[in-house]
């Protein structure tokens, strides 16, 4: 009965047919309205906390502009985690509407199947997974580095790039380090102190200097510093160098020095881009991170990142 009732054209699997293209254009324009709604809601409770710091120093017109500015930079980190929600309310709404409307009875009337009724949601599927993949992957980080430049909210001003880290103390294959980071790129390494380990892990040198620089590879130029060194008295090394004499303890011996190449097994990559949550950086720059010589648990999350990117 269903094929006298209706030409062969309609019982025919068409992709990309008229019904397609009116229900994926019906699930894009709920999805859209539920991600407006979702993503006014987070933007006034992440930019509300923030509000003084984005506007002090602006007039009335300066902190519209800021805060608008703010809000468009702001959208990307917090659209991504809200569109998988979207997606569920946006189908569902449309589903219901269109059962409501009786338009699913004719459909289904019409003798199309619930596989060919799933296109219009699977086209829908590529298409904001591809808008959330580019969001992701440049987009978010993107916005994160002109906060960044312009020091505007809260992670803005504790990811700024242009002052010194402070005290920091990083993991080597070889030992310890103990140091300031000046990001750059390239990063320079500022007040560090080296402690290489045997692969007995005793302590064998410490070299300590004003600054380093990377060379390449994992040669660093160190500047205006000292070194010690555990067997410097079996081998003779006796020129040259300083008495330090620690309270009652046993006298040692630092040998100056202006200029030297120092082996430090850490990239200067990951120095450059030390405490910036994985989101916030490209996926080309993930990837170089994931096996870079860095954190372990850093180089975990990178990967993570990555595999998610």
């Amino acid at each position: 009965m269903v094929s006298e009732q209706f030409p062969r054209s309609v019982r025919v699997f068409a992709p990309w047919g008229v019904h397609t293209r009116y229900m994926l254009s019906v699930y894009l324009r709920h999805v859209f309205m539920v991600c407006c709604a979702l993503l006014a809601i987070a933007l006034t409770i992440d930019i509300w906390p923030q509000f003084r710091l984005v506007t002090d120093g602006a007039g009335a017109l300066g902190s519209v502009w800021r805060i608008a500015k703010f809000a468009a930079l702001r959208t990307p980190d917090l659209l991504s985690p809200l569109l998988p929600f979207a997606i569920f309310l946006g189908v569902v709404w449309s589903e219901v509407v269109h059962t409501q409307a009786g338009e699913r009875m004719l459909v289904w009337n019409s003798g199309r199947s619930y596989v060919q009724c799933l296109t219009p949601a699977l086209a829908l599927g590529l298409i904001v997974g591809i808008a959330q993949f580019v969001t992701d992957a440049w987009l978010g980080p993107a916005a994160m580095q002109v906060q960044m430049q312009e020091r505007l909210g809260k992670n803005g001003i504790r990811l700024d790039r242009t002052r010194p880290s402070g005290s920091h103390w990083i993991t080597s294959p070889d030992g310890l380090v103990r140091t300031e980071i000046i990001y750059g790129p390239p990063p320079t390494l500022r007040n560090l102190t080296i402690y290489s380990l045997d692969s007995r892990g005793s302590l064998s040198e410490v070299e300590s200097a004003a600054s380093a620089t990377p060379l390449g590879g994992d040669h660093w130029l160190l500047r205006h510093g000292h070194y010690w060194l555990a067997d410097i008295l079996a081998n003779g090394m006796a020129d040259n160098r300083t008495q330090m004499t620690l309270g009652d303890m046993t006298a040692e011996t630092l040998i100056p020095f202006e200029l030297r190449v120092a082996e430090l097994k850490i990239s200067p990559l990951w120095l450059s881009n030390v405490g910036i949550d994985p989101q916030y950086l490209t996926l080309p720059v993930l990837r170089k991170l994931s096996f870079a010589q860095a954190d372990p648990l850093q180089k975990a999350r990178y990967r993570t990142r990555c595999l998610k990117g």
